[in-house]
């Protein structure tokens, strides 16, 4: 006989297929038609339930968005922990591969977050800005690692806009690949990977 789940449970079980949902209906019918009764509709749950587990449309997309992106910064860092290990431009690649990555198993949200980056009122615009400022602190403390010689306050200043530059690169190949301008992920990571490898001045 199976094991009756607890409320506790269902109500997880309930709030993952609202987010699963929310990618679906996301990626066939982009922002514009995603609504709560879309949402609610594709998950087969009545439309108040949704309200127990989001404040709104915009909650639901940030926690969605915090689920696809959590793992990127650690796994970044772990990429380029290798570069500073000596590992090379296969480890260079995996920096710019492994975000690619992320952003285009949910396209239709990276498009969200490019479209919004520069609304300032816009939460989900907010969070992008957020995501971004992390990934270039990040990104501006690992490159001072891989010996980018910061003495003065506009030493670092300038290797905050390599690490600005080179995320913004990624975004922009990433972005042209998503509009159909680019078809070969690969083809990205090199181009990038010759960009950081001649600013880096690694072999």
């Amino acid at each position: 006989m199976a094991k009756a789940i607890t409320r506790e449970e269902g109500k997880l079980i309930t709030r993952r297929r609202l987010l699963e949902s929310a990618a679906k209906v996301l990626a066939e019918t982009g922002y514009g038609a995603l609504s709560v009764s879309a949402v609610t509709r594709a998950a087969g749950v009545a439309q108040p339930t949704f309200y127990v587990h989001f404040r709104d449309k915009d909650d639901l997309l940030r926690t969605l968005a915090d689920e696809k992106l959590s793992g990127l910064r650690a796994k970044l860092r772990e990429a380029r922990a290798r570069v500073r290990a000596g590992q090379g431009v296969d480890a260079v690649r995996d920096t710019f591969r492994l975000p690619l990555q992320t952003f285009l198993e949910q396209p239709a949200l990276f498009q969200l977050y490019q479209q919004e980056l520069h609304h300032p009122g816009s939460p989900i615009g907010e969070q992008s800005r957020r995501l971004r400022d992390d990934l270039r602190a990040d990104l501006t403390e690992d490159l001072i690692g891989l010996g980018m010689l910061t003495i003065t306050d506009g030493d670092r200043g300038q290797v905050e806009m390599i690490a600005e530059a080179m995320i913004a690169q990624t975004e922009a190949l990433g972005l042209g690949y998503v509009e159909g301008r680019y078809h070969d992920v690969e083809a990205i990571v090199e181009v990038l990977t010759r960009f950081a490898v001649g600013v880096l001045g690694l072999q």
